[in-house]
């Protein structure tokens, strides 16, 4: 059994988290597609 201490703080950090990739989803997906460019030509060509 978890403490409910814990799955309270867990709960936050996870609706924290969900906020913040909400809030800045745009920014983050625009950098991953810039990273995957950046960082793995290679699988789109060997694909």
């Amino acid at each position: 059994m978890i403490p409910s201490e814990i799955k309270i703080l867990l709960l936050i950090f996870i609706l924290k988290d969900v906020f913040f990739n909400i809030t800045s989803f745009k920014k983050i997906k625009e950098k991953k597609i810039l990273f995957l460019i950046k960082t793995k030509p290679m699988l789109f060509f060997t694909m």
